[in-house]
């Protein structure tokens, strides 16, 4: 039975990656390499290689995707830089809504570069609806309708739909308890002192919020339902 020596199983320039592997291996499968044959060490060591080269490729095909996804999304982002400044509001926002589904559909870009790539499109939708006059809440609803438009998409985007749809409802039934919870506390604040006063306008405040919250709660379902 002869003694075989793992450093020796492939001089290649991954030699070290590939004898940890190998060594692991070994010590998982409790071998003891002085009681086996040359020819059953090679098969190993034969697995091990053709294991580590198909990762290999495996990794330079993901980097590959990621690259191409990465000028992909730029070239859209791009594109809504360049968004035609004659079209009217509605088609403007079409337009920007399909652009935002595109980019949303495409897969993962590097890692390292995935904030600044989300910043560069973020940057560039805000600066058109900048232009267009689109107020908050309407920016959020148009971000919400690509989230859904993308989830559509998606595999089992039906059941996804009805999480999504589930999950409003109860934010929503959640912030009418709220908003009852400030109303009551309307009605027992005293508007005679400086201090109830100033109670008052700022539980006002609240209440003007919570309301426009709700609407756009109520608009994300709609916009959830039309997909259903």
């Amino acid at each position: 039975n002869p003694t075989t020596n793992s450093d020796n199983l492939t001089p290649n320039d991954d030699s070290s990656h590939l004898k940890l592997c190998y060594d692991k291996l070994i010590k998982k499968l409790k071998i003891n390499v002085n009681n086996i044959s040359t020819k059953a060490i090679g098969d190993i060591g034969e697995g091990i290689v053709e294991d580590h080269e198909q990762k290999k490729l495996n990794t330079f095909s993901r980097y590959d995707e990621e690259a191409r996804n990465l000028e992909a999304k730029r070239a859209i982002v791009q594109t809504i830089k360049n968004l035609d400044k004659s079209l009217d509001t509605d088609k403007a926002l079409s337009a920007l809504r399909e652009l935002m589904d595109q980019w949303y559909s495409i897969g993962h870009v590097p890692y390292k570069l995935k904030d600044i790539t989300y910043r560069e499109f973020y940057d560039a939708t805000e600066e058109q609806f900048d232009r267009l006059n689109i107020d908050k809440t309407d920016r959020k609803l148009e971000s919400f309708k690509t989230n859904i438009s993308d989830l559509a998409r998606s595999g089992n985007a039906k059941n996804q739909l009805y999480h999504e749809r589930e999950k409003l409802m109860r934010q929503y039934d959640r912030m009418k308890n709220e908003l009852q919870t400030y109303e009551n506390n309307i009605g027992f604040l005293s508007v005679s002192s400086k201090k109830g006063n100033h109670l008052l306008d700022d539980m006002n405040s609240k209440v003007e919020k919570i309301k426009s919250e709700l609407q756009l709660i109520i608009r994300k379902i709609e916009a959830v339902d039309k997909e259903l």
